[in-house]
């Protein structure tokens, strides 16, 4: 007879923890020439840890106040608010999700399974950082999102598309961290660095 083994969350962990990751991007993003004229520049995290959590309506304010617990004066209620706690931060991307990025053991092992549950999926993003002074520019021509920091202030994050792939925007005080999903990151890099060409660009 087979009887089926679960994994516990403290094994999926280690198990995270000793794999050995490959970047859908990495065979792409190789550091150049320095251009003393580049006006982008690209850069890729390659040890991203994204932790999604996800709930359900009448666990809602419960879930929101013990996140806002690991980060004060937060309001992890509040949509694309990026909640910057010590070393990760907390987004509320979808009404009932939120992103946890960074080291989320602490809150992970504490979070009460019957009010949420968690998936990593670290795998399954590409984080390219894009800054200069014409990223913006370069953003504009795939993104249909107005980027003015009236409308898209600093620490904020914002869902949107390029070429119908859905994608995730993060502004901080140094550009910009693209969120690609993982099975469309080569083409849509193919796409950027197609339109950052007339703009000269860097890869660091």
């Amino acid at each position: 007879m087979y009887h089926r083994k679960c994994m516990t969350r403290k094994g999926k962990n280690l198990m995270y923890k000793y794999l050995k990751r490959a970047n859908a991007l990495d065979a792409y993003l190789t550091q150049g020439i320095k251009n003393n004229n580049a006006t982008i520049f690209f850069s890729i995290d390659r040890e991203i840890k994204i932790q999604q959590i996800g709930t359900w309506h009448k666990n809602f304010n419960e879930v929101v106040n013990y996140l806002n617990s690991f980060v004060p004066n937060s309001d992890c209620a509040k949509h694309g608010l990026v909640n910057l706690g010590k070393n990760f931060c907390i987004i509320r991307n979808e009404p009932l999700k939120w992103w946890i990025m960074g080291d989320s053991g602490m809150i992970i092992s504490s979070l009460k399974t019957e009010n949420a549950v968690n998936l990593d999926i670290s795998h399954s993003w590409v984080k390219l950082n894009i800054s200069g002074i014409n990223s913006e520019k370069l953003l504009l021509h795939h993104i249909p999102l107005d980027l003015r920091d009236k409308k898209f202030p600093i620490f904020n994050f914002k869902s949107s598309s390029i070429h119908h792939t859905g994608v995730k925007l993060l502004k901080n005080q140094k550009g910009y961290s693209l969120f690609l999903p993982r099975s469309f990151s080569v083409s849509i890099w193919k796409q950027l660095i197609k339109t950052a060409d007339q703009y000269q660009y860097e890869i660091n």
